[in-house]
């Protein structure tokens, strides 16, 4: 029974870090949409 647990927690780590890096990539995206696009200085930032 050492193994299961180990196995488990391992992939539970797995799947959380997925979601966190995920929702963390989702998070950015809609940040930058909402912010930098729609701003002046936003497409100023974009073209260099």
């Amino acid at each position: 029974m050492e193994i299961y647990p180990q196995f488990y927690r391992k992939f539970y780590t797995k799947q959380v870090a997925t979601l966190l890096i995920s929702s963390l990539f989702l998070n950015t995206a809609v940040f930058a949409k909402t912010i930098d696009f729609n701003t002046p200085e936003g497409i100023h930032r974009l073209d260099g």
